[in-house]
C-alpha cells in the first residue's frame, strides 16, 4: 500500500499514518490523495513517491511547453476523465503524464487509446 511506503521512506511519520487511516474515510470519503495532502506533505514530494512506488518515471510537467500538436492526441474530456495529459510527441512516441498511476480505470484508457 501507498501509505505503508510512505512511512517506509520516511516521508510521513508514524503519526501522519495513524490519523491518515483514522481519517480516510470519515473525512475523505475514501480519497487517499486528498487525505495525503492534507496531512501536510507537499504535492510534489507525493507526486515523486508515487512514481518511485510504482516505478513510473518522474516528470514535472511545465504545461506552457506542452504544445498544441501534442495535445491534438488526447481528447480533453478524456484527460480530464482519467487525469493524465499527453506531454510530448517525439520520434513517433506519445509521452503520457499520468497523476493517478493506481487508478486501474485510467491505465486500461490508456492501453485502448495506445
Amino acid at each position: 500500500m501507498f501509505l505503508d511506503y510512505l512511512l517506509s521512506q520516511n516521508i510521513i511519520t508514524e503519526h501522519q499514518f495513524n490519523r491518515i487511516m483514522v481519517e480516510v474515510d470519515r473525512e475523505y470519503e475514501g480519497d487517499w490523495n486528498k487525505a495525503i495532502l492534507a496531512s501536510g506533505i507537499p504535492e510534489d514530494t507525493i507526486t515523486q513517491a508515487k512514481a518511485a512506488f510504482y516505478k513510473l518515471p518522474y516528470q514535472k510537467i511545465d504545461s506552457t511547453k506542452i504544445t498544441q500538436d501534442t495535445i491534438k492526441y488526447i481528447p480533453e474530456d478524456a484527460a480530464r476523465h482519467y487525469k493524465f495529459v499527453p506531454i510530448a510527441f517525439t520520434e513517433d512516441v506519445l509521452s503520457i503524464g499520468v497523476t493517478e498511476p493506481e487508478n486501474i480505470e485510467s491505465m486500461n484508457a490508456l492501453q485502448f487509446i495506445s
